[in-house]
């Protein structure tokens, strides 16, 4: 149905007021570009209900009249179901959530097709106890990773990957400084710690990210004491911008967590600071998480290191450092792997033939 509209929804709230984890911007920055080629909406959930235009994208906001299980996952409201209702073809965002299990339970009432993309949430959603996953037409998964989290769905999770505004995240003017950057919220599972213990004493270090964990953050500080570590936890998108332009390394060094654990983690299903970052032309390291070995063509267009090893990050962060024509090698390669494969055209153009559009 090429000439019906397709809702994106994404059920956490975004935008002025909202919350701009990657799992938020990746359905903003996908339902975008997919506007530009088919009627799009995008729905969220806030206080009060409102459309707006975004170039060709329209904003739907649906008012929260409560919390399924008392989660932010969970939002809960009647326009919801009703904007469902209208859709020509739903794309649901967090696949683990309630907002999922009601699309699904409209696909069955009105034969409507339904994708889903995962981000990483796993709240209460019904979805097993209903039967209603046989409803899915398919799981469009940010990376092979993410799809194989997914077992079930193995016949029906191709991957299209992710993208980013290759508009916005560009190489600058300004010279690299001899700094290192982390981009991300401070929680512990993203590793900042293991980063400090890594770092150069000389070498300063800037942490972009809200502190979302007060004891964590004092556990931050505490390792940062005889380090150059500045924290910036509430900067702009322009001084993040400028921070990624200007850096010599950007590192995500995400832990990968207990993998004995079911179901398994689910960290870093695509990284999308990476490919942030790669955008901008800075050379990254990452750890072997999640899907970021996917992104990072490891030697090539950046470095991967194991997760949680101090002494392994250390010295490719003094590798890179000490070599000028490596770094400009792989900063070069990463921006030339993200205009190739995590543009959101691309991104788009992948999804629009698994929507066999």
């Amino acid at each position: 149905m090429a000439d019906g509209r397709t809702l994106h929804v994404t059920p956490l709230t975004f935008g002025e007021g909202g919350i701009y984890g990657g799992g938020e911007r990746l359905p903003f920055g996908l339902a975008t570009a997919m506007a530009s080629k088919i009627p799009t909406s995008l729905l969220g959930f806030g206080k009060k209900h409102a459309r707006v235009r975004h170039g060709d994208l329209e904003i739907i906001t649906v008012p929260i009249r409560g919390r399924y299980h008392r989660s932010d996952l969970n939002p809960i409201s009647e326009r919801y179901v009703a904007e469902l209702w209208k859709a020509d073809r739903i794309h649901t965002h967090q696949f683990e959530t309630f907002t999922t299990t009601q699309a699904l339970l409209m696909a069955k009432i009105r034969k409507v097709e339904v994708f889903t993309t995962d981000h990483g949430a796993l709240v209460h959603n019904l979805r097993r106890r209903l039967g209603v996953e046989k409803y899915l037409t398919k799981h469009l998964a940010v990376s092979q990773f993410s799809a194989d989290l997914h077992p079930s769905l193995a016949d029906r999770s191709p991957v299209i990957y992710a993208g980013v505004d290759t508009d916005r995240f560009t190489p600058g003017q300004l010279p690299r400084e001899n700094k290192v950057v982390f981009l991300g919220r401070m929680l512990p599972h993203k590793g900042i710690d293991v980063l400090i213990q890594a770092m150069p004493a000389n070498v300063p270090l800037h942490v972009y990210g809200r502190a979302y964990d007060a004891t964590y953050f004092d556990r931050l500080k505490n390792l940062a004491a005889d380090k150059t570590v500045i924290f910036h936890s509430s900067a702009s998108d322009e001084d993040v911008l400028y921070a990624l332009q200007t850096a010599a390394i950007s590192v995500l060094p995400t832990l990968a967590g207990d993998t004995n654990l079911v179901p398994p983690p689910r960290t870093e299903l695509f990284g999308l600071a990476l490919v942030e970052a790669m955008a901008c032309g800075t050379p990254v390291i990452a750890t072997r998480v999640g899907g970021m070995p996917e992104v990072v063509a490891n030697g090539e267009a950046g470095v991967l290191v194991g997760s949680g090893s101090v002494a392994e990050l250390s010295e490719a962060l003094s590798r890179l450092l000490s070599d000028h024509a490596l770094r400009a090698s792989l900063g070069d390669a990463g921006l030339q792997r993200v205009r190739s494969m995590f543009t959101w055209d691309a991104v788009a153009d992948r999804c629009l033939v698994e929507y066999g559009l």
